[in-house]
């Protein structure tokens, strides 16, 4: 098909704790939800997580942990898009 075989490799299955689930489900069903400008991508839109939230039904309680959690999702994916970004930099400047 003309991939190359790197793309197609099997990867390790994601295993989230139990206790993040409600945080990872969150992240996952929200990923487009970015908010974007002239550089790029920079946040999550939270107006849309806190909408998820109430139509799921988090409490208060819970809710502060997930918040907290999500926003370490959302740190990580942010440095793994800056990296991509530099490489795609680095790689045009060859």
């Amino acid at each position: 098909m003309g991939f190359p075989a790197e793309m197609i490799q099997e990867k390790e299955p994601l295993v989230c704790y139990p206790d993040h689930e409600l945080a990872y489900r969150c992240f996952i069903d929200n990923s487009s939800q970015w908010r974007a400008g002239m550089g790029g991508i920079y946040a999550l839109d939270y107006n849309v997580i806190y909408s998820w939230l109430d139509a799921e039904g988090i409490k208060q309680r819970e809710r502060n942990q997930v918040l907290r959690e999500i926003s370490l999702l959302e740190r990580g994916a942010l440095e793994v898009m800056q990296e991509r970004r530099e490489q795609q930099e680095r790689s045009r400047k060859k």
